[in-house]
C-alpha cells in the first residue's frame, strides 16, 4: 500500500516487496512521533539518527546490505543517505535527500541562521531524488523536507506528494511536518 490520497502518509504506508523501503518508511514514522525528544540542530544529526537506526536493523537480517552518508551516486550528485546492496542490479536500493528548516523560534540557533534553507535548494532536491531513479542510480528515491515551524507549508503541499505530522507545534499553531515525495522505478 503506497501513501494515501488525502496527502497523509499512514505509519501503515508499506511497499509489499521491499524490506529495505519499509524499514526507512517506519523510521521515518518513529523519527516522526520521537521528535520532540530530542533536539536536532542539523540536517545531518537527522540524517546521522535514521542511518544509525537503519544500520541497526539491517546489520543481522540484511548483512550485504550498507548504510552511508554523503554518498556520490553521480558524477556531480551525493544523496544524503543511500542504502547499497551490492546483489542488487541497482546502485542503491534506496536514495534520499534531505532538507531540515529548524523552527525560527528556538533560542539555541542564532536568529541570523534563518531559514537554514531555501525553497530553490528543497526543489533541487526534490529533482535529484527524482533524477536518482530515472539514470538508474537507485530503485527508489526519496525527497525529506522536515519543517519544524511550518516556514515552507504552502508550498510543500503540492511540491511534496505526502505528509507526516510531527509532534511540535509551528508558529502557526499547527504542528511541523514532514513532506515526503516518493520517486520509483518499480511501482
Amino acid at each position: 500500500m503506497l501513501p494515501s490520497e488525502s496527502g497523509v502518509w499512514p505509519e501503515a504506508a508499506m511497499v509489499e516487496h521491499d524490506f529495505v523501503e519499509n524499514l526507512f518508511v517506519a523510521e521515518l514514522h518513529q523519527l516522526a512521533r520521537s521528535f520532540t525528544r530530542r533536539t536536532y540542530y542539523t540536517e545531518r544529526d537527522i540524517v546521522f539518527t535514521l542511518q544509525t537506526r537503519l544500520t541497526e536493523a539491517l546489520r543481522h537480517r540484511e548483512p550485504s546490505v550498507q548504510v552511508f552518508n554523503d554518498y556520490k551516486l553521480l558524477p556531480t550528485a551525493r544523496a544524503d543517505l543511500v542504502v547499497v546492496d551490492e546483489s542488487q542490479h541497482f546502485p542503491a536500493v534506496l536514495a534520499v535527500e534531505f532538507k531540515y528548516e529548524p523552527d525560527r523560534r528556538r533560542q539555541d540557533i542564532p536568529a541570523g541562521k534563518f531559514p537554514v534553507t531555501s525553497w530553490t535548494e528543497i526543489t533541487k532536491d526534490i529533482a535529484r531524488a527524482e533524477v536518482f531513479v530515472v539514470e538508474e542510480r537507485a530503485r527508489v528515491g526519496y525527497a525529506v523536507l522536515i519543517d519544524e515551524d511550518g516556514r515552507y507549508r504552502d508550498r510543500a503541499h503540492p511540491a511534496f506528494g505526502q505528509m507526516i505530522a510531527m509532534g511540535r507545534p509551528d508558529t502557526a499553531g499547527g504542528s511541523a511536518a514532514c513532506w515526503v515525495q516518493r520517486f520509483s522505478s518499480v511501482g
